[in-house]
């Protein structure tokens, strides 16, 4: 199916930018909705909360804090709210760099809740658990690679349900 006229004119005018650049998108010739202000401090406050939940996974012992984590990263992927599900997949994603011992125990239980959130409806979920598969992706190698049969099917079923709601919007 092509795409709707009004996709293709937008493409169109892209791809002309893209041509004039010599080959180079300046992503400042393409408009963008500016943040509200409500969104700009929502966006930073979470860079902030992903910075200190970072620095506190690497710095400070696994041992010290692995049972808050396994119950905040449980509650918060068998919530059915958004903002939990997201949280709680960024969350995982950014202490397994500094707990990976902690995330090769548990990852057969989350794992299937993370990969659940790869379904949910709302895009910003999705994107918060490919980014948290991603990390897993990274740091535990090699017991993530034996789950591929579980996680490249969701990643494909996503990847043609995007593909195809950008040709029926």
């Amino acid at each position: 199916r092509r795409p709707p006229r009004s996709t293709r004119k937008e493409s169109s005018a892209a791809s002309d930018v893209y041509k004039r650049q010599g080959g180079l998108l300046n992503v400042t010739d393409i408009e963008a909705r500016p943040l509200t202000e409500e969104e700009e401090q929502r966006k930073e406050l979470q860079r902030h909360f992903q910075m200190v939940i970072d620095n506190i996974a690497i710095h400070i012992p696994s041992k010290n804090v692995v049972g808050t984590l396994n119950d905040l990263i449980h509650h918060g992927l068998k919530s059915t709210d958004p903002s939990m599900l997201k949280s709680s997949c960024i969350f995982a994603g950014t202490c397994v760099e500094g707990c990976t011992e902690f995330f090769f125990e548990i990852l057969d239980d989350i794992l299937p809740l993370v990969l659940h959130c790869l379904e949910h409806p709302d895009s910003p979920v999705k994107e918060c658990a490919s980014y948290c598969l991603g990390q897993f992706a990274i740091y535990l190698k090699p017991v993530i690679l034996r789950k591929k049969d579980l996680i490249i099917p969701k990643f494909l079923a996503v990847m043609n349900e995007s593909e195809t709601l950008q040709y029926t919007t």
